[in-house]
């Protein structure tokens, strides 16, 4: 079998290979006539030796029909190209021999597509996957071979019309003309069928069980292969058939629906408007048998919506409430976020029922992002680790919105803390986002935590002053002043001798709010009292010796 297949599939490619005269000098019309005559009693004789021969001849013989065949086509193709030409006096032989070529052609045509019928017989009958790829190797042979025969018509037709055989041209047009949209038509089954047995064996690959996968995939491989020659036959037919101007704009969409092959002929008028037409025929039986149940599905899933957002606020609402009520001490941070949180987890929840409504498998949505979630997790540490570090913000609450706070080299109130990061508002009121992890993994100073603060301050005087009186003034500045706090006393205690200056440090308690208040008013104070009471305020002093030398 294997030996008949290549030397079948060798003569469809000798078929095919143009032939190239020999003569290094152009024939005339006289000589090509002979050569015509000598060729066609070679055909003779392999048809008579065809009758006896064996199988393996039988083989042997086709080729060199096939050969010959070719040559002679090619022969009285120049034969008629002379004729036309002005060589007039073998006009009436060159017809005669266009006449019985028509005949020729004509039987070849049926021998070969009843060579096919048998083919496709045996290709029913085959049982192995082997048999099956020899008998459409076998098919699709023939069938290029049957393409070659229908262009060799066409050929011959025109030919007719060329040499004013105007009769005989239109007989055989209509001819031609009704075996292109024979075998067109066919072609167009034979896609639909392997095209709907590959669908058969792609849809069982999905649910076959593992030791028939194997042979499945072959049978797959061999039906789009299949698909793909008979699609490629089609494509030559409908060519031929646009040169005839022939209707084929509905083999087009055939081709394209079957196969999505698109050639240049699709954007034909025509061509667009049937493709156009079935598109809106399917689209609209597809809305009258799923239209409605579409309908109420598409209303059922706006409704889910809608009820869980209203329920999410209710959700919201309650949350607040309880958080509000209950005796949890807990950050207004962390109240935020479990508000927030509540109102997301309702609306997933929501999202989920309402695609489940729409048919939509809800279990491998689920374990599709959770495969997601770790390679996300893997690409986004760092994200992940200022995650983390919000969630211990919340938990151990070291500040809250509106604490002034000193961390990660920034100081400024807090005005907003997310999971991934923490906005400051910097005491010159611009707003710094600074990732959690870097506050979290670093000294957190929050200076409003406390109700009351210590105002720790140093004025110094001068050695030759009053150190009681001194002392006297700075407590009466403290003691009178209405933002400093009774309990716990202020301190005012000698410090320092320094190199120029006797200091005093000076240590009110005040509420945290007031504390620049005191801070600056006290300094002020100071100032003003010193100097109302001769108290110097020395600043540094140098002795400068000069000596002279001879």
């Amino acid at each position: 079998m294997q030996k008949i297949l290549t030397l079948l599939s060798l003569f469809v490619w000798l078929a095919a290979l143009p032939m190239v005269s020999q003569a290094n000098e152009p024939l005339t019309s006289e000589q090509l006539i002979q050569k015509i005559e000598k060729t066609q009693r070679k055909i003779d004789r392999y048809k008579a030796a065809y009758k006896t021969a064996s199988e393996e001849d039988k083989q042997l013989l086709i080729l060199q029909f096939l050969k010959r065949e070719q040559q002679l086509r090619e022969n009285l193709g120049l034969l008629v190209g002379k004729v036309i030409a002005g060589d007039s006096d073998y006009k009436k032989q060159a017809l005669a021999i266009v006449t019985e070529q028509s005949e020729v052609i004509a039987e070849e045509i049926l021998v070969i597509d009843s060579a096919v019928g048998k083919a496709t017989e045996k290709q029913a009958a085959a049982e192995t996957v082997i048999d099956i790829m020899a008998v459409n190797q076998k098919i699709d042979q023939t069938n290029v071979l049957l393409d070659d025969y229908l262009n060799a018509f066409y050929v011959n037709t025109q030919q007719l019309e060329q040499l004013g055989a105007t009769a005989e041209s239109q007989i055989q047009s209509k001819k031609l003309d009704k075996l292109l949209n024979h075998y067109a038509h066919k072609a167009e089954g034979q896609l639909e069928l392997a095209k709907m047995s590959l669908d058969n064996v792609s849809d069982l690959l999905l649910y076959a069980p593992d030791d028939t996968k194997a042979e499945l995939v072959s049978k797959k491989n061999i039906l789009a292969h299949k698909t793909k020659n008979i699609a490629a036959s089609m494509s030559r037919r409908i060519a031929l058939m646009d040169v005839r101007g022939l209707d084929t704009a509905s083999f087009h969409v055939i081709l394209l629906g079957v196969t999505g092959q698109v050639s240049g002929d699709i954007f034909n008028g025509e061509v667009f408007m049937d493709i156009a037409s079935r598109a809106t025929e399917a689209l609209n039986n597809w809305f009258m048998h799923n239209g409605i149940d579409l309908t109420w599905k598409l209303l059922l899933f706006v409704a889910i919506i809608a009820a869980f957002k209203a329920l999410s606020k209710v959700a919201v609402r309650v949350v607040e409430t309880a958080l509000m009520k209950s005796k949890l001490n807990i950050s207004a941070l962390l109240r935020d976020f479990f508000v927030s949180m509540t109102s997301k987890v309702v609306m997933v929840i929501g999202v989920l029922i309402a695609f489940s409504q729409l048919g939509i498998q809800i279990t491998p949505l689920l374990a599709g992002l959770g495969m997601a979630g770790v390679v996300i997790g893997f690409a986004l540490q760092d994200t992940l680790s200022n995650f983390a570090s919000g969630m211990m913000i919340l938990l151990y609450r070291p500040f809250d919105v509106g604490d002034l706070i000193e961390a990660a080299g920034v100081t400024g109130l807090v005005s907003n803390l997310t999971l991934v990061s923490t906005t400051v508002l910097t005491l010159d009121n611009q707003s710094l986002v600074v990732p959690n992890s870097k506050i979290w993994g670093d000294v957190i100073r929050n200076v409003t935590d406390q109700k009351q603060r210590r105002v720790d301050m140093v004025f110094g005087i001068g050695y030759s002053d009053d150190i009681p009186k001194a002392e006297q003034v700075l407590m009466e500045i403290l003691t009178s002043h209405k933002m400093v706090l009774p309990e716990p006393e202020p301190n005012v205690k000698l410090h320092t001798l320094n190199e120029s200056s006797v200091d005093f440090i000076v240590r009110p308690w005040v509420k945290t709010e007031d504390y620049w208040d005191v801070y600056w008013d006290v300094t002020r104070e100071v100032k003003q009292r010193f100097d109302a009471e001769n108290i110097s305020i020395p600043f540094p002093q140098r002795d400068v010796h000069f000596y002279k030398t001879e």
